[in-house]
């Protein structure tokens, strides 16, 4: 029920769940194992069952049909991704954060970035079905809850506190692309051999 609450408050009301999570004291273990570990197992289900049940196209051959073994291969994609794009970006955000002369700890730059990308665990529901699928851009709203926890925990003047949310955003869009690109490509070589064998 305090995972479903934290949720819906981070979706409905970023501001004052902001506020909530600044009073809260718990531990980077808390986090992850209470709320990150969580929401990151759902992205993984689903991904495994629409690659290794539903199947998947590829260009200028019919359907794919899905195998158990491509499914594992995505989820793990997807999922190593998204860890290590979270745990860089907060690297990048608490290093950053000395730039603009203010201090914000690992463990605050940390659940800036994790509870962030809240709407984009949630939006890979889509990916179950096809047609759907570009609705996974809903996860961008994450850029919001993002903006309202920079003003939460970051004591900054206006223009610098946007200077610091523009940077801060093109560091874990780049972070996060770099991991999704570098995972893509070792998981791909490996369907790739994969797909070879079977077809």
């Amino acid at each position: 029920m305090q995972l479903l609450n934290r949720i819906k408050n981070l979706l409905l009301q970023p501001k004052k769940e902001w506020t909530v999570i600044r009073n809260e004291k718990s531990s980077i273990d808390d986090f992850f194992f209470k709320y990150l570990g969580i929401l990151i197992a759902l992205p993984f289900v689903i991904l495994v069952i629409r690659f290794g049940f539903i199947g998947h196209d590829l260009p200028y051959r019919y359907n794919i049909e899905g195998t158990f073994y491509i499914g594992i291969l995505h989820g793990l994609n997807y999922v190593t991704a998204l860890v290590s794009g979270i745990f860089l970006s907060a690297l990048y955000v608490f290093y950053l954060s000395d730039a603009f002369d203010i201090k914000i700890t690992y463990d605050i730059a940390l659940k800036l970035v994790g509870y962030s990308f809240t709407p984009l665990f949630l939006s890979s529901i889509f990916l179950l079905i096809p047609n759907l699928s570009t609705l996974n851009f809903t996860g961008l709203y994450g850029l919001v809850i993002y903006y309202s926890g920079v003003k939460t925990f970051v004591a900054l003047p206006k223009n610098q506190l946007h200077k610091f949310y523009f940077f801060s955003v093109a560091g874990i869009v780049c972070l996060s692309l770099f991991a999704f690109i570098v995972f893509a490509l070792l998981i791909n070589s490996e369907a790739s051999m994969f797909l070879g064998l079977c077809y």
